[in-house]
């Protein structure tokens, strides 16, 4: 089933954009590629003190997150953008293998762009296993807008992101489960040549329904680190941070120290107008 909606997906891309190519007469033909594509992912070995985020009855454990990203995305004209994804994590604690569990999903958004304004719509369909992929026990459709900024100051050494979300829970039988508010703030400040210091407050309220029905979860964090560019799309980053629950239900709060490092890649193939790209995406991959 996820495979023939993430085929699905790529195809109504890929004819969109094959049709705007044979009409050359179209801005977004003249202008845009046809497809382009993304490769994300993340490597990050982490301790936590509360793992299981709970109240009482701490397990500290190291957990090892593995996550990657492959992205087919374009522009529809040049305010407006669109992506088709599909992702997976794992996350395999080293002490407490009870804890491990994974997660595949497949989504696209839709963004509207003013300079370093954004906003845009989602869409994610995710499915949640036990350990790695063994036995699926939650299948979940969200559907959230998001308002973002960017801005680096003219000497190109800080840059600031805030980032506004909103999303709806709906389980696969599309009963409400859950409203998700949150806000984040990215800062980073280069020291020297290729190392930045970074610092990420965060706040996100849970306003649960069904059979949680008068839940309320406000979660705030902040962690801070170092990030080393290793090259253009790599780049190494250790950190240290801490994150707080408070929550209306009896043992539902909790606080978790989380110290980590990670690798992060992101590559992006931009295509060509017309056949072919592809065929250069698959090229390019073997590289």
């Amino acid at each position: 089933m996820t495979k023939r909606v993430l085929v699905l997906s790529f195809a109504l891309v890929g004819f969109a954009n094959a049709a705007a190519a044979e009409n050359p007469s179209t801005p977004t033909a003249e202008k845009f590629p046809t497809l382009n594509f993304a490769i994300d992912g993340s490597l990050p070995l982490q301790y936590e003190s509360n793992p299981t985020r709970v109240e009482t009855k701490r397990q500290p454990d190291y957990v090892f997150s593995p996550y990657f990203k492959l992205s087919a995305f374009g522009d529809l004209r040049p305010d407006l953008s669109y992506s088709f994804y599909a992702a997976t994590s794992v996350d395999r604690y080293l002490q407490t293998e009870d804890n491990t569990g994974s997660l595949a999903a497949f989504g696209t958004q839709l963004i509207k762009k003013w300079e370093s304004l954004q906003l845009g719509v989602t869409y994610e369909h995710s499915y949640g296993y036990d350990k790695d992929f063994e036995t699926l026990f939650s299948s979940n459709n969200d559907f959230g807008v998001f308002l973002r900024y960017s801005y680096t100051n003219p000497a190109g050494d800080f840059n600031i992101r805030p980032y506004l979300t909103a999303t709806t829970r709906l389980d696969e039988g599309l009963a409400l489960q859950r409203n998700l508010y949150s806000f984040k703030i990215d800062f980073e400040r280069r020291l020297i040549d290729r190392w930045w210091i970074i610092l990420t407050p965060r706040v996100r309220y849970y306003n649960y329904f069904d059979t949680q029905a008068g839940r309320r979860d406000l979660i705030t964090s902040i962690s801070t680190g170092l990030k080393f560019d290793v090259s253009r799309d790599v780049n190494f980053t250790t950190s240290i941070g801490y994150e707080n629950r408070a929550s209306n239900i009896p043992g539902k709060n909790y606080d978790n120290l989380i110290i980590g490092a990670s690798l992060d890649f992101s590559y992006t193939y931009f295509g060509r107008h017309g056949g072919g790209a592809g065929s250069d995406f698959l090229q390019w991959l073997s590289h």
